[in-house]
C-alpha cells in the first residue's frame, strides 16, 4: 500500500471478485482500461470462473491478455479448462511463464 499510496491512477477495492463484478458499470471498465489480469486467489472453480468471465469483460474488445496461477489445482484447472473452450477464438497464443514447474502459471494473449 505504501508503493500506491500517492498515485492518482489506482484504486483499491477492497471486496470480493464476485460482488466486484456485480458493481462494474460500462463506464467504470472504460476508465479502468484494463488489458491484462493476473487470476491467483480463490482455488475453488465457482471463484475462479467468475474471475475469467470478469476478466474478459474488463478486457472487452481490446487486445490483452490472462494469466493463470496454480494450475496445479482442481478448481483452477477446471475454470482454466473452461476458459479455453469459451474463449478459444480470442485466444492468439500462451506462455508457460514458470520454468521450475511447467504447467503452473501460464499467460494466454486475448485478441
Amino acid at each position: 500500500m505504501s508503493n500506491i499510496k500517492d498515485l492518482d491512477n489506482v484504486v483499491l477495492f477492497e471486496t470480493t471478485s464476485v460482488a466486484f463484478a456485480d458493481m462494474l458499470t460500462d463506464e467504470m471498465i472504460a476508465d479502468m482500461n484494463v488489458a491484462w489480469v493476473l487470476i491467483d486467489g480463490s482455488h475453488h472453480y465457482t471463484d475462479v470462473i467468475a474471475d475469467v468471465h470478469m476478466s474478459m469483460r474488463l478486457i472487452g474488445d481490446r487486445s490483452g491478455g490472462i494469466v493463470f496461477d496454480d494450475l496445479n489445482l482442481a478448481g483452477v484447472a477446471q475454470a482454466h479448462a473452461e476458459f479455453l473452450e469459451v474463449y478459444r477464438d480470442r485466444i492468439t497464443r500462451s506462455q508457460d511463464i514458470y520454468d521450475h514447474h511447467p504447467g503452473h502459471i501460464i499467460a494466454y494473449y486475448i485478441n
